[in-house]
């Protein structure tokens, strides 16, 4: 499953499917390993509800995701894929909203991307 997940989002990167209506892909760079990825992307998410609101966030041992973030139909996932020759990778996807191009989603994952990067 996580092979098929990492696959799924490898495939954002083309530029066809990265602009995609109601889908924005951030690059957050490389990480020691998935606990710290998981860990950095709870606070990160924790930190971006408190300032803006959202529902629930969750997470497992190599994803964290944040749910109906608040005035939007958006959410929001960081996966932490390892390497096998490095550190973890980790991605930002911002997805949902009405299919209209409308910017909205691509702002989210910027803030997004600059609270993370603000933990490191």
């Amino acid at each position: 499953m996580r092979k098929a997940i990492i696959a799924a989002l490898a495939a954002l990167t083309i530029p066809q499917f990265a602009n995609a209506a109601g889908f924005s892909y951030q690059d957050l760079g490389s990480i020691s390993d998935d606990p710290a990825c998981v860990s950095q992307g709870r606070e990160t998410f924790q930190f971006y509800k408190g300032e803006v609101g959202a529902g629930k966030v969750d997470s497992s041992t190599w994803v964290v995701v944040m749910f109906d973030i608040t005035d939007s139909e958006f959410d929001a996932i960081i996966t932490c894929a390892y390497g096998p020759n490095g550190p973890t990778r980790a991605t930002l996807v911002v997805h949902g909203g009405d299919g209209t191009d409308d910017g909205h989603g691509k702002r989210i994952s910027e803030r997004i991307k600059a609270i993370w990067e603000s933990f490191d």
